[in-house]
């Protein structure tokens, strides 16, 4: 018997449009509430090379890894924000998708401190959350990516400037690997 866990995760690998809506209503009948994402992050890649890395060398100088992953966060956060101001002729309050991971343990705090120099505010998730753009649920068949994008997708809007906020941070990768990080 699989764990639920484990359901839930073949369910989504295997997502088709009645198994997401089923899953939808399921959640809808329990009383819980997607809480979309708008900002989408690839931290997990981050994640995973600085473990790599520090597993090779416990003694590693952490601040190239750090400016990497913030530069990462920064582009994304203004390119959602333009797509947002594209889309909707206006700012929403963000929600950042960050995993719970040792690059966060470390840097999260960066983050938070960069998004403050970039003079955004931070926004209670009720409060967020009840912007109109996170009432309607994604229409886009591909599934784990901004709702931001999603929408855009239902739009037929361009895509091409907004590639690199499909790539899962392959370009950040590139350039670690030639700094031989």
């Amino acid at each position: 018997m699989l764990s639920p866990m484990l359901s839930l995760l073949a369910i989504l690998l295997a997502a088709t449009p009645a198994k997401v809506e089923g899953f939808r209503a399921f959640l809808r009948k329990q009383d819980y509430r997607n809480a979309y994402v708008s900002l989408d992050s690839s931290d997990w890649r981050f994640d995973q090379r600085l473990a790599e890395k520090l597993a090779a060398n416990p003694k590693l100088d952490l601040v190239p890894y750090r400016d990497a992953y913030l530069a990462h966060i920064k582009q994304r956060a203004e390119a959602y924000r333009e797509l947002s101001r594209k889309l909707l002729g206006r700012d929403i309050p963000q929600l950042l998708l960050i995993h719970h991971s040792l690059l966060n343990a470390l840097f999260l705090g960066d983050v938070l401190d960069q998004f403050k120099r970039m003079g955004w505010a931070f926004a209670d998730p009720d409060a967020a959350l009840s912007d109109p753009v996170y009432q309607q649920p994604p229409v886009s068949s591909v599934t784990g990516q901004s709702i931001l994008l999603s929408l855009a997708r239902s739009q037929s809007v361009d895509l091409k400037p907004y590639e690199r906020l499909m790539d899962d941070a392959d370009f950040e990768m590139d350039e670690l690997k030639k700094r031989g990080l």
